[in-house]
């Protein structure tokens, strides 16, 4: 209010779970203090009740379906950068989050977000990996039948519902058994109702869908993993490579679960990187031995595919490698090697989109969908990986990008 006391302003907090409003944006959107917090959202508010300006997890659609929409001149420019941000970082295809109606980090605005791509595909050269928010698994299934999904080799492809089971560290609405250390008042929540989650999964999984489910805290990425494994003793389907995006805070008994079913974590190493200076106020010493614990994840057996986050991190996989390698002195007992690390986002990363017959290795019968990096990671101090450039990112035997 200081700073803008006149217009509506929105500070969008850096991982899309909160933002803050100032008063101007409130009165603009019709919060007031008799607006109740949504299903996996809260307001924050001042002792008599009116809105603070913090809006955490679906509590921000109050204000963003009041925000403008970005011209379509200004999404083909975000296309054509995002798709050579990707071919600059040697990345031959990547999962994309697709929003279906307001659920999403773009509230109502998402609705538009798929249509849009539709147009847009033209100008992004690599395959997409559909991951859908929706309340209906049916929209995913008919996804299938447009654009966004194509068989041929190449091809981008709607594979997976998308869900959210709680928010982040950061925004402390990551679901904990426990409450924060630098916040006893809260333990963080469901983003979804259990039971909702449950039915949804229910449909995917009978309709063959992957499901990709967002889970950070602990008691998050439990509830996830007994819901997948209650899936598979219900209907048994094999090979159905359900995943665990982030499995950021976990334990010995949820790791051996995940191992045994198969389930898939998604992880981003970069996480290390931004939260390593912070986390261990935020959780406590006791917790973060669990955090990020990649090591005894490979060791129990289970398949982890490394991913960015992008935009919210960079989009640099040596560096990323490196936050594997060497944890930047984060619990570096979960150190892997470089070559495990870069199995992670080529050889697990395409089992992870069923795309292992088509990419993830370089082999007679797969497509020539690779980078050439100047360096070899596991031939330069582990310090130096992230130094390792780029020099030529190759597409279907296509040069796409060079230095």
């Amino acid at each position: 209010d200081a700073a803008c006391p006149e217009r509506p302003a929105v500070a969008i907090k850096r991982d899309g779970h909160m933002i803050i409003a100032n008063t101007a944006a409130m009165r603009a959107a019709g919060v007031s203090p008799d607006t109740p917090d949504p299903e996996g959202g809260r307001i924050d508010r001042e002792p008599d009740g009116h809105p603070a300006g913090p809006f955490r997890e679906t509590a921000a659609e109050l204000i963003f379906r009041h925000m403008p929409m970005p011209s379509l001149e200004a999404l083909q420019q975000g296309a054509r950068g995002m798709a050579r941000d990707l071919l600059a970082n040697g990345i031959v295809s990547a999962g994309a989050v697709l929003q279906t109606g307001a659920e999403g980090p773009f509230g109502d605005k998402g609705a538009f977000e798929i249509p849009l791509l539709q147009m847009l595909l033209p100008e992004i050269p690599l395959a997409l990996y559909a991951m859908v928010l929706a309340r209906d698994v049916n929209k995913i299934l008919e996804l299938r039948k447009t654009p966004l999904h194509n068989d041929a080799p190449g091809g981008s492809r709607v594979g997976a519902l998308k869900i959210y089971a709680d928010g982040t560290y950061g925004s402390c609405t990551a679901y904990m058994n426990k409450p924060f250390a630098d916040r006893p008042d809260t333990a963080g929540f469901l983003t979804m109702p259990e039971e909702d989650m449950r039915d949804l999964m229910r449909a995917a999984h009978a309709a063959g869908l992957q499901i990709c489910t967002h889970a950070i805290g602990d008691r998050a990425t439990r509830l996830v993993t007994d819901l997948y494994l209650e899936l598979l003793r219900e209907n048994p389907r094999p090979d159905c490579r359900h995943r665990i995006e982030h499995a950021s805070s976990l334990d010995a008994a949820t790791i051996a679960d995940m191992a045994a079913a198969g389930i898939y974590a998604a992880v981003q190493p970069m996480f290390i990187h931004s939260e390593k200076g912070w986390l261990h106020g935020r959780l406590g010493s006791a917790r973060t031995p669990w955090c990020y614990p990649f090591r005894t994840l490979l060791d129990a057996g289970v398949p982890v595919c490394g991913a960015s986050d992008a935009p919210l991190e960079s989009l640099n996989v040596m560096r990323a490698v490196q936050c594997c390698v060497t944890r930047e002195g984060f619990h570096t007992e979960q150190n892997i090697s470089p070559s495990q690390a870069v199995s992670m986002f080529t050889e697990t990363a395409a089992r992870a989109q069923f795309m292992e017959h088509e990419r993830g290795r370089i082999a007679p019968g797969l497509r020539a969908d690779f980078a050439v990096l100047s360096a070899r990671p596991d031939a330069v101090p582990p310090d130096q990986i992230k130094d390792i450039a780029i020099l030529r990112t190759i597409i279907g035997g296509r040069t796409v990008f060079e230095t």
